[in-house]
């Protein structure tokens, strides 16, 4: 429902439904973390793009909010461009921890049935 706010030119009501979004996936990553020890580099890695980009998206709420000086879309733009370039820099951040195959296996979550019935 908020994002749809966007269409109606109310940029707050899409920075904070947004926003909680990703807080709420954070959260999610945040129990994997606590959780899960294999998945604990990847997940802290996502973790902090989801709450780098809740804060991007409450400097949004409070730019959307400040009328009284007037909003500046100049910085609008500039804060939903870093947005663009997160996940690619999460990406390249979560590479970065694991530069060799051997420490990217020493990540990898054994998918199966099995382990997933057994683990939750």
């Amino acid at each position: 429902v908020g994002q749809v706010t966007y269409l109606d030119k109310d940029l707050t009501g899409f920075a904070a439904s947004t926003g909680f979004l990703y807080l709420i996936i954070g959260l999610a990553y945040l129990r994997l973390v606590i959780c899960l020890p294999r998945t604990r580099v990847f997940c802290a890695v996502m973790m902090t793009q989801c709450f780098v980009a809740t804060a991007l998206f409450a400097v949004l709420i409070c730019l959307s909010v400040d009328v009284t000086h007037g909003r500046s879309p100049a910085q609008e733009r500039t804060l939903l461009w870093i947005h663009i370039f997160l996940e690619p820099a999460t990406v390249a951040v979560f590479c970065a921890c694991t530069p060799t195959r051997q420490r990217r296996q020493q990540h990898d979550v054994p998918v199966s049935i099995h382990y997933i019935v057994a683990r939750f």
